[in-house]
């Protein structure tokens, strides 16, 4: 394997993870403003966890966009892992 497939390669994935990336903020604002137009924060807030989210710092709407976009940005940094791993030998990785 040259250098020049290696590159390529890591290009690859590294464009895997910036894609991810944005993704994964697209749909922190998506989830925040869905929510927040659904009137959740509110609802929310008559709870007790709601009542410790606003004390730390987050509205219920911030948090849940917050664990989506971490959820996602997780996914494709496996993914781009994945598709390193299986360009370069490690098949064994997808094998029971």
């Amino acid at each position: 394997m040259g250098i020049v497939t290696l590159l390529y390669y890591v290009a690859v994935a590294i464009l895997i993870g910036l894609f991810g990336l944005a993704l994964g903020r697209l749909v922190r604002r998506l989830v925040d403003r869905v929510l927040f137009r659904l009137g959740f924060n509110d609802w929310f807030r008559s709870f007790n966890i709601g009542k410790a989210l606003l004390r730390s710092g987050y509205t219920p709407s911030e948090f849940f966009g917050s664990v989506a976009a971490w959820l996602i940005y997780l996914l494709f940094i496996l993914l781009a892992v994945a598709y390193l791993a299986s360009n370069f030998g490690n098949v064994e990785v997808y094998q029971w």
